[in-house]
């Protein structure tokens, strides 16, 4: 189900992680592009350093102890002094401890988060500020508007729910805190240890033997709810409150459609798969993978595998088979009228749209439909190389290229193409508009737009032999 083998996916960290290697070309290579070619003007607005990331304190035992905000414009990453662990925050180093988990950026990125320990005792650090010691803490959640916290706290042998500072009551077990899409709810499930109770605004809502970890879905307006719970030995989804039919088994792939309305769940009976829309079983296969909804709500995909084979089930209507189908697809465009997946066979990818096979390649990833819904893109893969192909055209190949952006409006694709030796280019609509030899890693490995005209990126560049500076280059792209 990959698009990338796994030796593509290790080029990709060999290229672009930080610290892990210097790709500093040995020789420079002259750039001076042709702009008189160009459809539009581009120029750089502020090259400005937001920190610093020394090797000799840089500490990052797992990926996820460095950062990217979700805005792309900050970071923060894990420092060591001595035994003592901090968090640096771009250019503000934290408090030392005995140890720190990874930083989590609040969805609208004004906020940072992460548990601290000094000897026996946790705490919470947000934005610098130290919380309240607790003797064990789970995980640390933000709202999705990144203006409330929660997480669960153990004090003795008693778990309470912690959110916007104010402790709840205590229990045997509190876990799976969330928050619903709007902000407003939250959900949370405990226990006294002879049964799991959900509870959603610290009302009850239902008690059952077992309750899925991590099964809790929100519709996207926050109204409605669904989460998997057992009885008897049996599993079964609990929409807004009503104990679906019952099931040898609940896979957990739950999908409200964007307005809601509809619902989709994969369950077992007789070691076959089914897909529940609504209530209502659509179809018995081995195995169901992807459920995937139109922006309009009205129509409906999934991915079947039956005898060894997969295939698209679309709108009740089963696509031809393949070898296989890509993850993450199919994907429907905005407009809810066209829908494009991957598959594979004969051990080569490509593209199918209106059961229309495109060229064949040796993986795929981004594949999404242009904001116009004109065009498809993807990255594909040409043995080591890369391309974006952009409605059947095919780009310049690189060793990597990151993912391809379009302008808010539409009119600019843009992304970055890498090579071996350490030599990147900033790309947009094709054209090669910048060359970098002194850039070690483009976190996020793309551009990040304020408006149709202006965008930014960050990125490590090297200072000294152990100092890293990381830089926020804006730049601006007008038509001529």
């Amino acid at each position: 189900m990959s698009h990338i083998s796994s030796k593509y996916y290790l080029l990709f960290f060999a290229i672009i992680t930080i610290l892990a290697c210097n790709f500093l070309p040995t020789s420079s290579q002259k750039f001076t592009p042709d702009t008189s070619t160009w459809s539009f003007s581009l120029k750089t607005i502020s090259n400005s350093s937001i920190a610093k990331i020394d090797s000799s304190t840089f500490w990052n035992p797992k990926e996820e102890y460095l950062q990217i905000s979700p805005d792309g414009k900050h970071i923060a990453f894990g420092a060591q002094e001595g035994e003592k662990k901090f968090i640096v925050i771009d250019d503000a180093q934290g408090k030392l401890y005995d140890h720190v988990t990874p930083p989590v950026f609040s969805p609208d990125s004004q906020h940072v988060v992460y548990a601290a320990r000094i000897d026996k005792k946790y705490y919470v650090v947000l934005d610098g500020v130290e919380g309240k010691g607790y003797d064990d803490l789970g995980e640390l959640i933000f709202s999705p508007d990144g203006q409330r916290l929660a997480y669960a706290a153990k004090e003795g042998n008693q778990w309470l729910l912690v959110v916007d500072g104010i402790e709840g009551e205590s229990y045997e077990t509190v876990f799976d805190p969330v928050f619903s899409p709007d902000s407003q709810k939250i959900a949370y499930v405990v226990s006294d240890g002879t049964q799991q109770t959900m509870i959603v605004n610290d009302v009850v809502t239902g008690s059952f033997e077992f309750i899925g970890f991590d099964s809790t879905v929100f519709s996207h307006d926050g109204n409605r709810m669904v989460y998997m719970a057992v009885k008897d030995e049996k599993q079964f989804m609990v929409v807004d409150g009503e104990i679906g039919r019952a099931y040898d088994g609940i896979a957990q792939l739950f999908v409200f459609s964007p307005d809601g309305s509809h619902y989709g769940y994969i369950a077992d009976r007789n070691d076959k798969e089914i897909l529940v829309l609504d209530g209502r079983e659509e179809g018995i296969v081995d195995t169901i993978y992807n459920i995937v909804f139109s922006s309009d709500s009205q129509r409906w995909a999934y991915v079947a595998e039956d005898d060894g084979k997969q295939f698209v089930i679309l709108d009740g209507k089963e696509e031809p088979r393949y070898d296989g189908i890509g993850e993450g697809t199919p994907v429907f465009s905005s407009d809810s009228r066209q829908v494009v997946y991957t598959a594979q066979s004969d051990n080569k990818w490509f593209t199918v749209m209106d059961r229309q096979k495109g060229k064949t390649y040796d993986g795929f990833q981004y594949l999404t439909f242009g904001p116009d819904n004109n065009r498809v893109i993807y990255r594909a893969q040409l043995d080591d190389k890369q391309t974006i192909v952009d409605n059947g055209h095919e780009g310049k190949l690189y060793d990597f290229i990151g993912e391809p952006v379009f302008s808010p409006d539409g009119e600019h694709l843009i992304y970055f193409g890498l090579f071996k030796n350490g030599i990147g280019y900033l790309v947009i609509d094709g054209i090669e508009v910048r060359q970098y030899s002194d850039i070690k890693t483009v976190f996020g490995n793309r551009v990040y737009f304020d408006s149709s005209t202006q965008f930014y990126y960050l990125v490590a560049k090297p200072s000294n032999s152990n100092i890293d500076s990381i830089d926020l280059i804006v730049e601006e792209i007008t038509d001529k």
